[in-house]
């Protein structure tokens, strides 16, 4: 414990990494081009990490599809269409998409999205905690609106608008992050209304 604790207060590992070794785990903690730091969340559908490039030194996020969902092909589909849905979209109250890739490690596809790191808080807990007035309230509302525009424009539909997937940064810039469910809208289909 006391060497682990060195190596983070080097920052040569971080607390996460320090936690995964000493629990006996000494694999994962890279992933294609990327170095795993941190877990920063994890659902059904994904589990998502802070990373860093290896030789970039950029931090992003990076999102995991689990294992035990990549042999069905409608959660494999709707992490694809997720990864298109993102790197299709440039506002800057969008999450950007950097890379889609996979991996394979024992005999197991890993397939990731390598995402913008967005340092923040959920919308509703940044105002709070902001304790900002309804009309700075509904600027923010009004940057989200317009990325929305955007994707619309873009003829793509987030379908999961809601405070967790709005994310405000420290100076104040609200983005839309999770369009594991988006719909993409086909150019040509005069029937496919938002």
């Amino acid at each position: 414990q006391a060497i682990s604790a060195e190596l983070v207060r080097r920052k040569l590992i971080t607390s996460w990494q320090a936690g995964k070794i000493l629990q006996g785990k000494f694999k994962g903690f890279v992933l294609g081009r990327y170095r795993l730091m941190e877990l920063l969340g994890r659902g059904e559908m994904s589990t998502v990490y802070l990373a860093e490039h290896v030789r970039m030194k950029r931090r992003c996020a990076i999102k995991v599809l689990p294992a035990n969902k990549v042999k069905d092909t409608s959660y494999l589909g709707r992490f694809l269409r997720e990864a298109e849905a993102v790197a299709a979209l440039d506002h800057p109250n969008i999450v950007r998409a950097y890379d889609v890739d996979q991996e394979e490690e024992a005999g197991t596809e890993i397939h990731f999205l390598a995402m913008e790191y967005v340092d923040g808080q959920p919308i509703t807990d940044w105002c709070d905690r902001q304790g900002l007035s309804i009309p700075a309230r509904l600027r923010l509302f009004r940057e989200v609106c317009e990325a929305v525009r955007f994707a619309h424009a873009n003829l793509v539909v987030h379908r999961d608008l809601k405070p967790a997937n709005i994310l405000v940064t420290n100076e104040g810039r609200p983005v839309l992050l999770d369009f594991g469910i988006a719909r993409l809208l086909d150019p040509t289909d005069a029937t496919g209304a938002l």
